[in-house]
């Protein structure tokens, strides 16, 4: 059976590829799962101080801190303990009693202008949230989401979930696998169509000469003279 070489060595290459990729993916769909339900846990667990001096923040794990901070908070989008939409104040605050330093989130309004420069400094307690993936290892890797507003025009910010964390990898896996597919379905129609265009271009053998009779003995001549 013949198959044309270079589209059939791709195609070899390029399957196994696809597949592996969705494999991939159904790995990390497991350890993503397995991830969200440990970050689940985190809420329960005992309150961390980061006014301690050996305190280490951690991913949505409740924690507190005394702190001061002076400027403008900045202003992300966020959401209000209902869910409106609207923006959320974030300024550096540092602990009065140790050297840690988280970004608070001091509480939202529905409008970005609801505060200008202002001066906190208190005791707060919340939910940390990671932002390595977002700003790295800095000194605004942390934010804590107070539960409380720091300001009277304030309302605290939603709390995030866990929930809210995004899972693709099973529809990421789908795709590769729906990419092979696809692949090997094209290369069969190609094939076909190759076979056609190869059969319509060879050329046709001519046709075969009918076979003649021999041809039939003459009569004898009835005026040769007889022997």
């Amino acid at each position: 059976m013949r198959l044309p070489i270079l589209p059939t060595v791709m195609v070899a290459l390029a399957v196994p590829v696809l597949i592996a990729l969705g494999l991939w993916q159904l790995d990390r769909l497991e350890w993503k799962e397995d991830l969200l339900a440990e970050l689940a846990e985190r809420p329960a667990l005992p309150r961390i101080d980061l006014d301690h001096p050996e305190a280490a923040p951690d991913n949505f794990r409740r924690a507190a801190i005394t702190c001061s901070a002076a400027g403008r908070p900045r202003p992300v989008s966020g959401r209000s303990p209902e869910g409106r939409t609207g923006y959320s104040f974030r300024i550096p605050c540092q602990s009065t009693v140790s050297d840690s330093s988280v970004l608070l989130d001091i509480g939202w309004a529905p409008r970005p202008d609801a505060v200008e420069t202002t001066v906190i400094r208190g005791r707060y307690e919340g939910l940390l949230i990671d932002r390595l993936r977002e700003v790295g290892s800095g000194p605004d890797r942390f934010v804590l989401i107070s539960s409380r507003a720091a300001l009277p025009q304030l309302r605290a910010s939603q709390i995030p979930s866990v929930g809210e964390i995004p899972n693709s990898h099973q529809s990421y896996a789908v795709q590769w696998f729906g990419f092979a597919g696809v692949l090997i379905v094209i290369y069969g129609f190609y094939v076909v169509q190759w076979r056609k265009t190869k059969s319509a271009d060879r050329p046709a053998k001519p046709a075969a000469k009918p076979a003649t009779a021999p041809p039939a003995p003459k009569p004898p001549d009835r005026d040769a003279p007889k022997p």
